[in-house]
């Protein structure tokens, strides 16, 4: 198992996009990731589940489509302009 606790943090965009196929290479070698991360594009494209803390309490627990379209996480971390269509775009 390897641990990841917000790796991408401080990254440009090429790096994110470099890290992010590093992370799946890893993947795809059968290890298992536990990946802390608030940039959405890696945790929507890195991830088969996704669980949501939010004020240590799990708000959320599915595939990365389904947790952005769920109502306590749009509120929670997406914002009220996130709307379940709004966040088609965040989709892996």
């Amino acid at each position: 198992m390897l641990l990841l606790d917000e790796v991408n943090a401080g990254l440009n965009a090429a790096e994110i996009d470099a890290a992010l196929d590093l992370i799946r290479a890893i993947a795809e070698r059968g290890i298992t990731i536990m990946l802390i991360e608030h940039v959405m594009k890696v945790v929507l494209k890195a991830t088969s589940r996704v669980l949501v803390l939010h004020h240590g309490e799990l708000i959320a627990d599915d595939t990365p489509g389904s947790v952005t379209r769920d109502p306590r996480v749009i509120e929670a971390y997406l914002g009220i302009q996130s709307s379940p269509r709004g966040t088609e775009s965040l989709a892996p």
